[in-house]
């Protein structure tokens, strides 16, 4: 049990909420367009997308310690750097995950077309090139983008394309609130660890932008998703309008004293507010969640 406790440290799940929710979206809009609900496909596109998230969040982990990104525990992870499971574990733990997820995605692409495993070989690309020294999207400030693209358009346009065996353009603008979001959780996590990515060379956008501007910019991923909702809604009503925006999806805009809330403990970082600082990343992924279980519901009723 000791072991288990450490493995899901390990991959956090407490983040998966950022890819499944975004994966989920896809086949509830189709759903919403009249098309027919395949589980055994539902099931194996949420094994695919959580198989990636893992094996990026433990490639994530191995190089962010091996790089000495990485020294203290944060509230949500941190099981390479208690010294619980080694680089190398975490690595090798990565590979199995990853191969697995392309595994599922050759066997979603023999079924339903080479759109599939291109969205795939995506995810997979940006869970690896994130991290990868050779690459490494996060200390080029494209850490944001590649989170952005991660867990919004493509799992959301893979899972819309795999129950309905059609492209859209609605899945793809639906797909941006929650992807501010998750966009919203990385950036909470590079702007607590600024200092330390600073010291080992790791250019994050939260250090590009500095304390100032990363304020501000959480501000406009946070509450830019519920702005954009409201847009959606009202675009929505102006006949012959091609949006597709249920006024059920307002019920979102109850989170958003909570939002708000997010946005001023951003600004206490050294003030009372810091231990709420300390897990913005933890809140803002509760709130993505919430946030995407209330747009689900919204098309559902």
């Amino acid at each position: 049990m000791e072991r288990l406790k450490i493995w899901i440290v390990a991959v956090r799940p407490w983040a998966y909420g950022a890819s499944l929710l975004s994966v989920v979206l896809g086949f509830v809009l189709a759903r919403h367009q009249g098309f027919g609900w395949h589980w055994p496909w539902f099931a194996l596109t949420v094994t695919t997308v959580l198989c990636l998230h893992t094996g990026g969040n433990l490639i994530n982990d191995a190089f962010d310690y091996r790089q000495g990104l990485d020294r203290i525990a944060g509230p949500g992870s941190g099981a390479v750097v208690r010294g619980d499971i080694s680089p190398s574990q975490a690595l090798r733990a990565a590979l199995v995950f990853l191969a697995l997820g392309m595994g599922c995605a050759a066997w979603l692409f023999v079924e339903h077309g080479l759109m599939v495993l291109v969205l795939g070989a995506a995810g997979a690309f940006f869970a690896v090139a994130y991290t990868v020294p050779s690459i490494h999207l996060k200390g080029r400030g494209l850490g944001d983008l590649a989170v952005f693209l991660s867990f919004g358009p493509l799992p959301t346009l893979g899972g819309y394309w795999i129950q309905s065996g059609a492209f859209s353009w609605i899945p793809a603008y639906w797909s941006l609130p929650t992807a501010l979001l998750a966009a919203g959780i990385l950036h909470a996590n590079n702007w607590r660890d600024m200092a330390t990515d600073t010291r080992g060379q790791c250019r994050t956008f939260a250090c590009r932008l500095g304390h100032r501007w990363s304020g501000q910019y959480y501000r406009v991923l946070v509450l830019g998703s519920f702005l954009l909702v409201g847009i959606y809604v009202a675009l929505g009503t102006v006949p012959g309008s091609p949006l597709i925006a249920p006024a059920w999806s307002g019920l979102t805009w109850l989170l958003l004293p909570t939002a708000i809330s997010l946005s001023r403990t951003a600004s206490g970082r050294k003030s009372e507010d810091h231990g709420q600082f300390q897990r913005l990343d933890i809140l803002t992924a509760r709130l993505q969640m919430l946030f995407g279980l209330l747009l689900l519901g919204a098309f559902l009723l």
